[in-house]
């Protein structure tokens, strides 16, 4: 491979990584995240390159590119950790303990995700090692010689450039599985594109030319194939396939906890507006249930069929009350729909939907989303869910629970419950037993069954997320099929259409609560969480005929059996929407803290380097101690010098004498330059070939002409040389060597394509 080969293969490469980062932002929201992931995906092909030309041991180079790559995380992600850029042990512990916690809650959270610490992290480290692993594979100009290049067939005569992109498209399938939203065919197709250019540039250098045109568009089609497909063989591709045609069959899909996401919405976004919502009556806006409980999270798994036109019909069994709804999304995204339940039509929005739970999904919501729905929200009395009574679990799934769960959280709820054996009594005495606990929305997001042991024994405070989890768990152990529901309070109403009243629906509306199974009547919602804007179900306080929960204060029984005689249609006064606040996501603000700092550091890097190289390259002539070695060493200097400002190395077999004429050329150094080159090489060539050393004078000639010619070799060197005399780490390698014999085996090769062929190094 010659030096322009590896070039050409390595801008290709930094192209498929920047392609493959760029497919993560439909992993992540916003956009703090994108140029830490540039920089550690580019800079880990960097490194390795330069690693490979230094050709240090691998043992050592694999602990270079973990500790570089471990300080650039910390350095971008914690710096507040850090001791003015310096990391210490509280800096690792702190960083380890935030990358458990995130990858102990990859299972439960759904894209697009906030660009948190933990995840940043986590995308920074696959990108690092994505782009060592795969700059590692291109090899070195150096590492072979044409001579000793042998014949072999089959896989063996393959070259290992080849497997460079494999890193990046098995990432790239991370980030085609887990991704939400718009424009994946772009971006699929984008990012093979990439990998096609990649291939040709391989080709290219390998055969010295660009490959036929046939092979060219074999390639692009093999491309375009892997774009259509291989997105849609990855477990969890939630928007199924590119065309809709390639779907046989129901759609199964496991819809993991969104519950994780309901505290970033309450603490950090509370003022974001998520969509309006235009009802005829007031209702909690439902995205989805869960119904596995494992001891720890909250998950559930459906079969999905298009949802279109009548999907169901109210129970006859108890009255309901018909919602029509006309949504517009502003900044929800994600899968799930918000609809009040049961939904009973769809219409304007191409959508799947689980009869088992009622979920309503679609490929991804985006801003500007509008469609219309109509739900049958049932209402039963307190007397009628009395004589009901629990019925026999619709599946397995709403009564199942791990034993350690039941042993622990099973005596608690018999003490709260009594002797009672009624499941609506049961089911009232937990909730008003939870909402004499605190609401506060700072504690620990978690669900575990030790949380909730400690939670009702203990803290006794949390958010939603507890609440709701608690009392589902606690009505499975008495025998009651119970699951937890996940969406939206019914919001801010405002003034709407005659007849109807839009509610604003924003971040701090996020909400989550338990539902109750009963004979005859179905699913049934209660209200644990002590929430002033999130009121009980009147079934749970009177036993009168209501609607579903609303907005209003906490109603006594006389009021809710006042309110009963009030028409069912609430009747809204005027109010004006809290104005969207902007809100400073703390990634964000560590993220643009850690570029100034990253930026200090990159500059401290590059002196660093500009001082290192200088030093290697006068050592050896602070170190001569004879005239002879102080002579080869002023030479030695000069010829990597002239390297660097050329770009191109002596070619093997040429005298020193047509090495300084072909340097005077090709930087058109003037008469004066010209002359201390001569004088420098001769007095080199006396001191290699004669056995006379030269004399004083001679050598403090050989040293000025040396002195003289670092600055003329900067004046006369192009921009790329400029950069490769400043920064270029070839000096440093230990076997870089100048313009001796000895030295000519590892530091020249041929200029030209004219040299000897004998003398190419491939």
């Amino acid at each position: 491979m010659t030096k322009e080969g590896e070039g050409r293969l390595a801008l290709a490469l930094g192209l498929v990584a920047g392609t493959c980062v760029y497919a993560f932002s439909r992993v992540f929201s916003g956009r703090a995240w994108l140029i830490p992931a540039l920089a550690a995906a580019w800079g880990g092909i960097a490194l390795a390159r330069w690693l490979a030309h230094l050709r240090i041991p691998r043992v050592v180079a694999t602990f270079v590119v973990a500790v570089v790559g471990g300080f650039a995380v910390l350095l971008v992600v914690f710096p507040q950790t850090t001791f003015y850029g310096l990391p210490g042990p509280e800096s690792v512990q702190h960083a380890l303990a935030t990358l458990r916690a995130a990858n102990g809650s990859i299972a439960d959270v759904t894209a697009p995700i906030p660009a948190d610490p933990g995840y940043l992290a986590l995308a920074m480290a696959a990108a690092w090692i994505a782009g060592a692993l795969s700059g590692a594979l291109i090899g070195s100009p150096d590492r072979t010689r044409g001579a000793r290049t042998e014949e072999r067939g089959g896989l063996r005569s393959l070259s290992p450039s080849l497997a460079a992109p494999l890193p990046w498209i098995a990432l790239f399938t991370v980030a085609a599985g887990v991704g939400q939203g718009q424009g994946r065919l772009f971006v699929a197709a984008l990012f093979f594109t990439a990998v096609l250019a990649y291939l040709l540039a391989e080709s290219w250098s390998g055969l010295g030319r660009l490959p036929k045109l046939d092979g060219a568009i074999r390639l692009g089609a093999l491309s375009l194939a892997g774009a259509i497909l291989l997105p849609n063989l990855v477990p969890g591709y939630r928007a199924g396939p590119v065309f809709p045609w390639a779907r046989i069959g129901p759609l199964t899909e496991t819809t993991v906890s969104p519950l994780v996401q309901i505290k970033p919405f309450l603490l950090n976004q509370p003022n974001v507006p998520l969509f309006n919502v235009a009802a005829d009556q007031a209702a909690y806006w439902r995205l989805t249930s869960l119904d596995h409980f494992d001891g720890n999270t909250w998950s559930s798994q459906g079969t999905y069929n298009p949802a279109a036109g009548v999907l169901a019909t109210p129970s006859p069994a108890i009255a309901s009350q018909v919602v029509h709804q006309q949504y517009t999304i502003s900044g929800l995204g994600g899968i799930w729909v918000p609809a009040a339940y049961e939904v009973t039509h769809v219409a304007g929005l191409k959508a799947s939907i689980d009869p088992t739970t009622q979920t309503l999904i679609v490929s991804a919501l985006h801003a500007g989303t509008s469609y219309d729905l109509v739900s049958a929200s049932p209402e039963p009395t307190g007397e009628q869910l009395s004589a009901a009574g629990a019925g026999p679990a619709p599946r397995p799934e709403d009564l199942a629970l791990p034993a350690a769960t039941v042993s622990l959280i099973r005596p608690i709820t018999l003490q709260i419950v009594g002797s009672t054996t009624n499941a609506y009594d049961a089911a009232v005495a937990i909730q008003r037993y939870l909402r004499s606990f605190t609401y506060d929305e700072h504690v620990q997001a978690d669900s575990s069954t030790n949380y909730l042991y400690d939670f009702l024994t203990r803290t006794k405070a949390g958010f939603c997320q507890q609440f709701a989890g608690a009392m589902a768990v606690m009505l499975r152990t008495l025998g009651i099929p119970a699951r937890v529901a996940v969406g939206f309070l019914p919001g801010t109403p405002t003034i709407g259409a005659p007849g109807t009243t839009t509610f604003l629906v924003s971040g701090r509306h996020a909400h989550a609560w338990p539902e109750a199974f009963f004979q005859g009547i179905g699913w049934v919602p209660f209200e644990p969480t002590p929430r002033a804007d999130a009121p009980p179900p009147s079934y749970t306080v009177a036993p009168a005929p209501v609607t579903a929960p609303t907005a209003a204060a906490s109603p006594s029984p006389e009021a809710s059996q006042a309110s009963s005689a009030a028409p069912s249609t609430p009747q809204p006064t005027p109010s004006r929407a809290e104005a969207p606040r902007k809100v400073s996501h703390p990634a964000i603000t560590a993220a643009r803290r850690a570029s100034y700092i990253l930026l200090v550091a990159l500059l401290a890097v590059l002196v660093a380097l500009l001082g290192a190289r200088e030093v290697r390259l006068r050592l050896p002539g602070w170190t001569a101690r004879s005239a002879t070695e102080k002579a080869v060493a002023a030479y030695q200097e000069f010829a990597l010098r002239a390297t660097d400002a050329i770009g191109e190395r002596r070619r093997s077999g040429e005298t020193e004498a047509e090495y300084a004429r072909s340097v005077v050329q090709a930087l058109s150094l003037p008469a004066r330059a010209a002359a201390e080159v001569a004088a420098l090489t001769g007095v080199y060539q006396q001191a290699t070939y004669s056995l006379q050393a030269p004399n004083t004078a001679e050598l403090e000639a050989a040293l000025g002409a040396n002195r003289a010619l670092r600055r003329q070799l900067w004046k006369a060197a192009g921009r790329r040389g400029k950069i490769r005399l400043a920064f270029s780490p070839r000096p440093l390698s230990p076997r870089s060597g100048g313009g001796t014999r000895a030295g000519a085996g590892a530091y020249d090769r041929p200029r030209s394509r004219r040299a000897p062929s004998a003398a190419r190094r491939v």
